[in-house]
């Protein structure tokens, strides 16, 4: 019998009662190998979502002879009529470009026609990032195997390709004339988005030292979002992980997911609702997903990506969720250091206790709702270090 790889901290579900199971990459190949009639020589675990007492869907890379396939399932209480029904871990199984919602991604494997031409010369693709259910990331590739583009597919029906063409679009053209960019748009139609390939390397694709020199573009590159004037672009949506009613739902949540945690994410939770800053600063353009991977360095200047949570909000969330990323980092108090310095030689930094409290925030909203969603064991494995390094946080805003 398969002793099953419980993640550290996380309480049974009584909801999803395989969760373990289908987070186990040996219960999964031997599953697969029986479900899908063909023998899996190893199955690697690439993403997890889970939705604490409502679902899971993962992916898993396999090995096969001669080829790596992918494949996702999604947790359902009764067969869902779709996918290759699993009785025994009560999911459904979909072999990539197989989807339950984003239909037609084999399409973008091998294109043709007018989807061939919204980008010059693009024979096939490669899979960058998956989602099931909500979105896929291609490499879209000449027949040399050059990269032309990017191209993100999401759920038909739900109009995203073209409100985030919109978007980029906007972005891209209120950047033209300063030191940072971002992707144009070389096409796109409702549920489908083609962007141009960026030059330049994440700061962890760099030496450590051309890695400090990265944060420091990456400050100025934010700081520079940060000045452009809103009030030209049209109407964005306003940023929310960190708003009071979702920072504390976040807390109940992983509090929930963890139990052993609860009373510590509690007085974490009504400290932060406690002492909100009244006022955080006025709106400026924020990314929305605010990490060093998203700041592609070349020449020194910086390309940001991935911008579809891009929107309205202070300029301390975007800061704040930065700095909650770096924390937990070897050698994040430098970067920090080197990505605030960056950013204050081209507008000035919210006041301290602002940027406290939303590094406080975002380490409670984002780092520790990720730990628990994406089912990241090392990131399981230090959430009381990142709770108290919440409270320390607030309680050094506080003095």
């Amino acid at each position: 019998m398969l002793t099953l790889a419980t993640p550290p901290g996380l309480a049974f579900d009584p909801v999803l009662p395989t969760r373990d199971a289908l987070l186990d990459a040996a219960v999964v190949r031997e599953r697969l190998t029986d479900v899908l009639g063909i023998p899996v020589r190893a199955s690697t675990r690439v993403r997890a979502k889970y939705r604490i007492v409502e679902s899971l869907r993962v992916v898993y890379r396999l090995t096969l002879d001669g080829a790596d396939r992918l494949v996702s399932a999604r947790t359902f209480a009764r067969d869902p009529g779709s996918g290759t029904w699993d009785p025994k871990l009560g999911c459904s199984w979909w072999t990539f470009p197989d989807d339950r919602r984003l239909r037609g991604l084999d399409r973008l494997l091998r294109p043709a026609g007018r989807l061939a031409g919204m980008a010059p010369g693009w024979a096939t693709s490669q899979v960058v990032e998956y989602a099931p259910e909500r979105s896929a990331t291609f490499r879209a590739l000449d027949r040399a195997g050059s990269t032309v583009g990017y191209v993100k597919a999401y759920p038909p029906g739900s109009g995203q390709g073209a409100r985030f063409a919109d978007r980029y679009e906007q972005v891209s053209d209120a950047l033209r004339g300063t030191e940072v960019t971002a992707p144009r748009v070389l096409g796109r139609a409702a549920d489908l988005l083609l962007l141009e390939e960026m030059p330049g390397l994440p700061w962890n694709g760099l030496s450590p030292a051309d890695g400090n020199q990265a944060l420091t573009a990456m400050g100025r590159a934010i700081a520079t979002l940060h000045g452009l004037e809103v009030s030209r672009l049209a109407a964005l949506p306003r940023f929310g992980r960190l708003q009071l009613g979702r920072v504390g739902r976040s807390a109940d949540l992983v509090g929930l997911a963890c139990p052993q945690l609860a009373e510590r994410l509690g007085a974490v939770r009504d400290r932060l609702l406690a002492t909100a800053p009244a006022e955080a600063g006025q709106d400026v353009l924020l990314h929305g997903d605010c990490h060093p991977k998203n700041g592609l360095v070349h020449r020194g200047r910086v390309a940001l990506i991935d911008l579809d949570q891009a929107g309205l909000g202070p300029a301390a969330a975007d800061i704040g969720s930065l700095l909650a990323r770096l924390r937990l980092e070897p050698g994040g108090a430098d970067l920090a250091g080197c990505f605030l310095q960056g950013y204050a030689r081209i507008r000035p930094l919210p006041r301290d206790a602002v940027l406290r409290w939303h590094t406080a925030a975002a380490l409670v909203a984002e780092r520790a709702v990720r730990a628990v969603n994406r089912v990241h064991s090392a990131a399981l494995a230090a959430l009381p270090e990142l709770i108290d390094d919440a409270a320390d946080l607030l309680a050094k805003g506080a003095s």
